[in-house]
């Protein structure tokens, strides 16, 4: 079987101070559902959405805003409808960044670069679901001599909660 050396970002972990704040804010404002979350509900410790986010839990993080210093430049997120998505903004307390209008600087500091998606293309993308869902037929590697700790890690990754039903926003509170 040949080499296919095509790929893409799948998921980007961001650290943040208020998970819940940044939950009801990609929610409301992007759209970007539920995908999976690691603890519980009500305070999880991480939370992936539909979209490619992954929001860790870290509530003494500090750092300088996003776009002025190396820890994430920024993220560029494709939106269906981008005068909506700059309207809903506003209510969040964002600040406008100077790179233009559809650029926004987060509370935590987190920068975020809103671009216009053609047609229907956010929608076509969503609506793919790229993980391999039956993990029984694929092969697992052996781990080798400086992979320690299988158990802890396999442990971990069970006890995250899948969460897909579209019913799960009674943990966010109202904006």
């Amino acid at each position: 079987m040949a080499y296919s050396n095509q790929s893409y970002v799948e998921h980007v972990a961001v650290r943040v101070k208020d998970i819940q704040w940044h939950i009801d804010f990609f929610y409301e404002v992007l759209g970007m559902d539920v995908r999976e979350i690691d603890g519980p509900v009500d305070a999880p410790r991480q939370y992936w959405t539909l979209g490619g986010m992954q929001l860790m839990s870290t509530p003494d993080f500090e750092a300088p805003p996003s776009n002025d210093a190396g820890w994430l430049a920024h993220l560029g997120i494709m939106v269906a409808d981008l005068e909506g998505a700059l309207q809903a903004a506003q209510s969040w307390g964002v600040k406008a960044l100077p790179q233009g209008r559809n650029w926004l600087q987060l509370p935590d500091g987190l920068a975020i670069e809103l671009i216009q998606a053609s047609g229907n293309s956010v929608a076509e993308v969503l609506a793919i679901n790229p993980r391999v869902t039956d993990l029984k037929n694929i092969p697992m590697p052996k781990p080798d001599i400086t992979f320690t700790t299988p158990r802890k890690i396999l442990g971990r990754r069970q006890s995250r909660r899948r969460m897909h039903q579209p019913d799960l926003h009674l943990h966010r509170r109202a904006h």
